[in-house]
């Protein structure tokens, strides 16, 4: 099948990564970084000092206790640090060289022992759900499963390129998905040669091409099987495919990650391997243009200012730190929080049209959102969303308003009015 989504804005910088999978720096620290598990209460499994294995418990979700994060390291618990409220910013572990955990394989597949494997390994929190994009509940069944292989934002990593090199992997993590729902596995990919080496009943494969958001899980929900209240949907990275493919073939958590190392700031930009909640600084040693680059985990739309690789992001960028800008730049907003600053107007422009690709009036969704309209945004298709499908049209609207920001605001009250 394929899909042409129309509209959509193409945003072209300096700094494209090259086709080429380098071996990334070398690092000492990785995080578990509370933001990126947004509704999860940790409940501690470790203590500082504690020596842990790469695939290791060490948390689980206070309400959900099947629920667990797993280590993306081996080593030494060296800290875990609280923000506002107590809630948890991060758990960093200096690395060692000690083995994985192995984990018990099923001999049987069934949709029960692919769900226990993929909970005790700490795979789950690859999932995300619609609505709400939250991780989905244990032993909850979806409509459908999506499979994100293809990444439209700018200076994205190639995800064709990255699975040619682990084609196997990523055919057996396909294989257990089917497993976890009676619907359809949508592999979502770019045009050119199939992902998938055969489709089958229920595994089908569907090319999109277009501008960006063309390469977001939220276009492709909306054209294929919509998320509503009473329907269901995951989606899932590629990357995170290839991970579960590896688990049940090696029966260790795999958690080396392939990331577009790029921007104006990097010397040689290119794909580089590295791993789950690598630290930047060590990433990027050598590898700057600027002394100044302000460092970006994610894409340079959604992406945020951190210190570390969020969970779900594949590309890190070097950015120009910006400068006295009398009105802060889509650049500005996406690098630094604009504190104390009135929002400019909300003007209706041809732009704010073309950066959704859903069926979703865009100006009337974003004044429900400036206000705070719960029942109107809702009645206007904020179900369908998430942040990631906000970013586009913040960049493209002249407020300087962070509509992600508000958008989980809507659904978090949303979410709540309906428990």
């Amino acid at each position: 099948m394929k899909l042409k989504v129309r509209g959509g804005i193409d945003i072209v910088l300096a700094g494209a990564p090259r086709q080429v999978i380098r071996e990334g720096q070398q690092v000492t620290t990785v995080a578990l970084q509370g933001e990126d598990y947004p509704g999860v209460r940790p409940f501690l499994q470790v203590e500082v000092g504690d020596q842990v294995l790469a695939g290791q418990t060490v948390f689980v979700d206070r309400k959900r206790r099947e629920l667990k994060f797993a280590a993306p390291a081996s080593g030494v618990v060296k800290s875990i640090e609280y923000g506002h409220r107590r809630i948890l910013a991060a758990l960093i572990i200096d690395r060692d060289d000690q083995e994985a955990l192995a984990f018990d394989i099923p001999k049987r597949l069934t949709r029960e022992s692919v769900q226990a494997l993929l909970l005790e390994s700490g795979m789950w929190p690859a999932f995300l759900a619609r609505p709400f994009g939250r991780i989905p509940d244990p032993h909850s069944v979806p409509n459908a499963i999506f499979v994100t292989a293809i990444d439209t934002n700018p200076m994205a990593t190639d995800a064709g390129f990255v699975i040619g090199h682990n084609t196997e992997t990523f055919q057996t993590g396909l294989e257990l998905l089917r497993w976890l729902t009676d619907g359809n596995v949508f592999i979502c990919q770019a045009p050119g040669p199939h992902l998938l080496q055969e489709e089958s009943e229920r595994l089908k494969c569907v090319q999109f091409s277009g501008r960006h958001p063309a390469g977001l899980a939220g276009t492709h929900i909306h054209r294929l099987a919509p998320a509503s209240e009473r329907r269901t949907v995951w989606h899932i990275g590629y990357q995170d495919v290839i991970a579960i493919g590896a688990l049940y073939s090696t029966g260790k958590y795999r958690t080396e990650r392939v990331i577009a190392l790029a921007g104006p700031g990097v010397e040689n930009p290119a794909h580089i391997r590295t791993q789950l909640g690598a630290n930047l600084s060590d990433l990027l040693a050598g590898e700057l243009l600027l002394s100044d680059a302000q460092m970006v985990s994610g894409s340079l739309l959604s992406g945020r200012k951190a210190e570390f690789l969020g969970r779900y992001h594949t590309q890190v960028l070097a950015l120009p730190a910006a400068r006295n800008a009398r009105h802060p730049s889509w650049l500005s907003r996406i690098i630094s929080e604009v504190k104390n600053k009135t929002p400019d107007p909300l003007i209706p422009t041809e732009a704010l049209e073309k950066a959704i690709a859903i069926d979703v009036l865009p100006v009337p969704l974003l004044r429900a959102l400036s206000v705070g309209d719960t029942e109107t945004a809702h009645k206007l298709g904020a179900l369908e969303l998430v942040e990631e499908d906000m970013a586009l049209l913040s960049y493209a609207c002249a407020s300087g308003v962070n509509y992600g920001a508000l958008l989980r605001d809507v659904l978090n009250e949303l979410e709540a009015g309906g428990k």
